[in-house]
Order: C-alpha cells, then sequence, then structure tokens
C-alpha cells in the first residue's frame, strides 16, 4: 500500500465536517515522523526486502515535514533516511552483495532519481502540489535531490552502472540533471562509449544511454 493510500482510509472510517483533504493531510503529517524514523533505523534491512524497500520509496516520497498542513513539504527531517539510501549504492555494482543487483532496486532508485513516481498516463512525473479538493492531489515531494547526490556516489563506477542492472537508474540521471551535472555525466559516458558498447551488449538500458548521448537527446 502506498502511503499516499494510507489517507483514503481515513475518509471510509471517519465522520467529519472537516474537508476531506485536510483530513488525509493531518493524517499523513501525524504518521510521517514514525515512519521516518523507522526507516532511517533499518534502512538496509528495508531496502533489501522486495516488499519493505517499496514502503521505504513512498516514505521518502510521500511522507510530510512538521509544521503547518498549509506550508511546503519539508525534507530536512528524511535527509538521513535519503543519505543512507543513497550510501548503499556505493561501491562497485558489478560485486554480487551490491544493492542493484537486487531485481526490485534498480525501479526504486529511478523513481527517487525522477522526483516521483511516472504517470503512464499523463506522460509526466507526479510532483509537488497545494491542497484542493482533488483526491489524487496527495503527491510526491520533487525536492529531495536525490539525482545529484546519487550521481556523486555512482560517478566512479559509471560504466557499470551504465552497463549492468543499473543502466535504467543511470538513463533517469540523464533526464533529471541539468547543467554542468549533466554535461559531467555525459562528458563520461562519451569518453568510455567504447567500453559502453562492450560490456553493454545485449542491455537495452545501455543502448538508450548511447543514444542520448551520441545523439544528445536529452
Amino acid at each position: 500500500m502506498r502511503v499516499r493510500g494510507i489517507v483514503s482510509i481515513d475518509s471510509r472510517l471517519t465522520v467529519s465536517k472537516k474537508d476531506t483533504q485536510v483530513r488525509r493531510q493531518e493524517l499523513l503529517e501525524s504518521i510521517s515522523e514514525d515512519l521516518i524514523t523507522t526507516a532511517t533505523s533499518k534502512t538496509e534491512e528495508l531496502m533489501r526486502d522486495p516488499l519493505a524497500i517499496q514502503v521505504v520509496l513512498e516514505i521518502i516520497l510521500y511522507t510530510r515535514g512538521t509544521g503547518n498542513l498549509h506550508m511546503k513539504l519539508s525534507t530536512g527531517n528524511k535527509s538521513d533516511l535519503v543519505d543512507k539510501v543513497i550510501s548503499l549504492a556505493s561501491g562497485d555494482p558489478i560485486e554480487d552483495n551490491h544493492i542493484i543487483k537486487l531485481p526490485f532496486t534498480a525501479r526504486v532508485y529511478k523513481t527517487l532519481v525522477q522526483g516521483g513516481h511516472f504517470n503512464a498516463k499523463a506522460g509526466t512525473v507526479e510532483g509537488r502540489t497545494t491542497l484542493s479538493n482533488s483526491i489524487d492531489q496527495i503527491v510526491s515531494d520533487p525536492d529531495l535531490n536525490f539525482a545529484s547526490k546519487l550521481k556523486a556516489v555512482i560517478q566512479p563506477y559509471l560504466v557499470s552502472w551504465a552497463t549492468g542492472e543499473g543502466s535504467f537508474v543511470v538513463l533517469g540521471l540523464l533526464e533529471a540533471l541539468s547543467g554542468k551535472e549533466k554535461e559531467d555525466v555525459v562528458s563520461h559516458l562519451k569518453k568510455t562509449e567504447k567500453s559502453i558498447r562492450n560490456k553493454g551488449a545485449g542491455n537495452k538500458g545501455a543502448k538508450l544511454i548511447l543514444e542520448k548521448t551520441l545523439e544528445r537527446i536529452l
């Protein structure tokens, strides 16, 4: 169950004169601290479980910071959790015990790089919004700076990421980064084109990376 989905339960179980959206925001805010604390204390254990990792993803994207409901989302109390998730990506991804080897992690890391879930119907990534009457308005916080932080950690092993299980994470970085950070990644990929072609033969993500970097479809 997604964290944002929890608030839907509240409206069915409780009769209140409060606006439905306000009640959802209040419930999400009331449970956010405990969710963040739990995920931060058991990050690696949760991230290596195929179901729990999805809960961590939702906690990072959807939990609220403390303060007035009408204030912007706060990522300050999620910084330790974000840093722990990123630290798990350190090291060479060709190692057998690297977290990216687990089949469910690449999608989670790419979603965090994007700053939210990709809405296939709308063709966009879900981002922050303000309070409204729509039931779909509890959405992700895009200001986690996850892409920049992850780029710094995986840059030394970018070829291994681009040619292995994390190839679509690298694609996500190419789409999420901008300016000098993106140019830095593109330059590195271009310089290692031959290695990527050899090591990434048969890897769909590696093929798309080469197309994006060589043809400049960024």
